[in-house]
C-alpha cells in the first residue's frame, strides 16, 4: 500500500493508454459527429451523430435552428483549438455553443468508453475487464503499488492514503479500480466499488455521471450503448467557461487534499494555466515531492512547467517564493514512469 498521502492528477494523456481520446483527437471526432447530416430528422437537415440530434430535437426544439448553427461553427472550428473546452471557452456569450459542445462531448467519450481497452462486454460482466490489453499501460501498476502488502481482510483500506483528481469526463479510474480490485481480492464487484466511494476520485469539471456497475438500476455503466438520456449527462460536465468556482465543494477536496499531500504526481496533465491556478491551493502545499510525466515535451516547456509547479509550495508574505521540494519531470509515458518509480511511490 502507498505509505504518505499521495495526490495523483490525471490529464487525458493518462486515459490514452487504454485508447481514450486526447484532447485533439477528441476535437477531431467531434468535428465529424456535428458535421451536418445528409438525411434528415423529422424534417430537419441535422447531423452526422443521431444521437445528438435526437436530444436537441426533443429537449431544445424552440432552440433547433440556432443549436444547428452552433453544431456548424464548432464542427468547422474545433480542430483548431487545443481542445473542444479551448473552442466553446471562445464563445462565453453564446450559449447553445456551450450547450451543443456538451452534448457532442457526452456522446463522443461514452461512445469512446466503450471502445476502450477497460469495456467489459455483457457477456464478461462476470469475468471482467480483459487484462491482457493493459499489460503495456500503467493501470496494472498503479494497482500492485495500492495492493502491496494487502490482503483480503485489509483491502478496503489500500485507498486510504490516496486522492485522484481526474480532469477526464470519463471513468477509466472507477472501472478498472473497481474490477481490478475485486479481481486482485476476491471481491464481490459491488464491495470493490464501495471501496472506491465517490470521494476518492474528484473530477472538478465533472464526469458522465457517478460510477456504477450495470446490475445497479438507474445508473449509467461504462461505455453504455443504449437507454440513457444525453441531456442529463451533458448537464453533469463543466467547461471552462462554466468552471467550478472557489467556493465549491469540489475545488476545496481538491485544494484540501493537495495541501495534505506529502507526494504529488501529475500523469499525462497538459498544465494548462486554468487548470493549475484552479487546484493550486492558496495557502501553498506542504508536499516534499511532485513528479510530472511531460512525454514529448520540449526542454523549453518543461522549464516552464517545472516553475510553475514550484509556485504550489506557495510564497511568503513578503511575496518571495517559499522553500521548494523536489521536483521530478520525466520524458516518459505514464506507463513507463510507474516501471521506474513504483517503489519510490509506494514509500
Amino acid at each position: 500500500m502507498i505509505k504518505s498521502k499521495t495526490v495523483f492528477i490525471v490529464g487525458a494523456g493518462a486515459s490514452s493508454e487504454v485508447k481514450m481520446p486526447i484532447g485533439s483527437e477528441l476535437a477531431g471526432q467531434i468535428s465529424d459527429m456535428l458535421s451536418p447530416s445528409r438525411g434528415s430528422m423529422e424534417g430537419h437537415t441535422f447531423l452526422k451523430d443521431r444521437e445528438i440530434s435526437r436530444a436537441i430535437l426533443n429537449t431544445y426544439r424552440s432552440r433547433a435552428t440556432k443549436m444547428a448553427a452552433a453544431a456548424d461553427k464548432i464542427s468547422s472550428g474545433v480542430t483548431l483549438a487545443h481542445s473542444i473546452d479551448d473552442f466553446i471557452d471562445s464563445f462565453p456569450n453564446e450559449p447553445e455553443i456551450a450547450l451543443v459542445g456538451k452534448l457532442a462531448i457526452a456522446r463522443a467519450i461514452l461512445v469512446k468508453e466503450s471502445e476502450s481497452h477497460l469495456f467489459v462486454n455483457r457477456d464478461r460482466f462476470d469475468k471482467g475487464i480483459n487484462q491482457d490489453q493493459l499489460k503495456k499501460t500503467w493501470y496494472p501498476m498503479l494497482l500492485r503499488i495500492l495492493a502491496s502488502g494487502a490482503n483480503h481482510t485489509t483491502a478496503s483500506e489500500v485507498l486510504q492514503n490516496v486522492t485522484f483528481i481526474s480532469f477526464n469526463y470519463d471513468r477509466c479510474l472507477e472501472q478498472f479500480l473497481c474490477y481490478g480490485l475485486a479481481a486482485r481480492f476476491g471481491l464481490a464487484k459491488i464491495q470493490a466499488r464501495n471501496i472506491l466511494g465517490d470521494k476518492r476520485i474528484l473530477h472538478p469539471y465533472g464526469s458522465l455521471g457517478n460510477f456504477r456497475l450495470p446490475e445497479e438500476s438507474g445508473s449509467l455503466h461504462f461505455g453504455q450503448s443504449e437507454n440513457y438520456d444525453l441531456v442529463d449527462i451533458a448537464l453533469n460536465l463543466k467547461t471552462y467557461t462554466e468552471r467550478t468556482d472557489d467556493i465549491s465543494i469540489e475545488v476545496q477536496s481538491i485544494r484540501s487534499a493537495l495541501t495534505e499531500a506529502d507526494t504529488v504526481v501529475f500523469l499525462g496533465f497538459a498544465f494548462h494555466k486554468q487548470n493549475m491556478d484552479l487546484i493550486r491551493p492558496l495557502n501553498g502545499i506542504r508536499a516534499g515531492r511532485i513528479f510530472a510525466t511531460t512525454k514529448g515535451m520540449s526542454n523549453s516547456d518543461r522549464d516552464i512547467v517545472r516553475a510553475d509547479l514550484e509556485k504550489f509550495w506557495g510564497q511568503n508574505e513578503d511575496g518571495t517564493q517559499r522553500a521548494v521540494g523536489e521536483v521530478t519531470i520525466t520524458d516518459q509515458t505514464c506507463a513507463e514512469f510507474f516501471y521506474d518509480y513504483q517503489r519510490t511511490l509506494a514509500n
